[in-house]
């Protein structure tokens, strides 16, 4: 009888030409091959590699929700700090209880809870070129924002922040706190991304990050645009575990 270790490492010709070669003409054949197509199939099925979705960004904030391939699909600092930027000064070109969504280029502006005064509001052109200043003109457009709102809109000036877990001399002891702190963390009911998640989707992205500054190696967790939002993440990481976090500029 053949076992699904040995299946599974067929080819799909190999795997057909082993069905033909199976004698159906008698009932205990028949019952064998029966047993071996239900084998076959439940193997080839656990075989098949999980595929995400699609690979990108997912931001969040209180007005702004984007998913989005076209911001990158690897996490950096720099990502990071584009990402909210940008983002804060859309949300400064919004009026109150309005809401930003962007899906794949596609943008909807709508207000909360399908407010009737300002209804929604979808741009004809799709958001195309992963420019996150482009999306910016686009909104201000699309909901005819006043010249003097957008222009401080583009000025305001904006800190991302970010939970630190460590700093070291060497890659290498940096990457070893992060693994320490990530088995640490993984079941913690904490928010370890902040406003930005990058990778694939539906997956479990790495929310703890190594990032090299100069000669040190810091060990950091999300991005965060509200200050209280990273202490808070800080402390909760703290009740959790024996690291010892702070709260600094990403």
């Amino acid at each position: 009888m053949l076992h699904n270790e040995f299946i599974s490492s067929l080819t799909p010709e190999e795997t057909a030409m082993t069905m033909r070669s199976v004698n159906t003409t008698s009932p205990a054949s028949i019952l064998g091959f029966l047993v071996l197509s239900a084998a076959v199939t439940a193997a080839l099925f656990i075989a098949q590699p999980s595929r995400a979705c699609w690979d990108g960004a997912y931001v969040e904030t209180a007005r702004v929700t984007m998913t989005e391939s076209q911001l990158g699909d690897r996490w950096t600092p720099a990502l990071a700090r584009n990402v909210g930027r940008w983002t804060a000064r859309i949300e400064a070109l919004l009026p109150e209880n309005v809401h930003l969504t962007v899906q794949h280029g596609v943008i909807e502006i709508c207000g909360a809870d399908g407010d009737e005064d300002f209804g929604c509001v979808e741009p004809d052109a799709e958001w195309t070129d992963g420019e996150l200043s482009s999306l910016f003109e686009a909104v201000a457009q699309a909901i005819d924002v006043d010249p003097n709102q957008r222009q401080l809109a583009q000025r305001l000036k904006v800190r991302t922040r970010t939970v630190q877990l460590g700093s070291f001399s060497s890659r290498k002891g940096a990457q070893l706190l992060a693994m320490k702190a990530s088995a640490a963390l993984d079941d913690a009911d904490i928010d370890l991304f902040g406003f930005l998640e990058v990778g694939s989707f539906p997956a479990d992205n790495a929310h703890i990050h190594v990032v090299e500054d100069g000669q040190r190696f810091r060990v950091v967790v999300g991005a965060y645009l509200d200050p209280a939002e990273a202490r808070l993440a800080a402390r909760q990481i703290a009740a959790v575990s024996k690291l010892r976090p702070s709260v600094r500029p990403l």
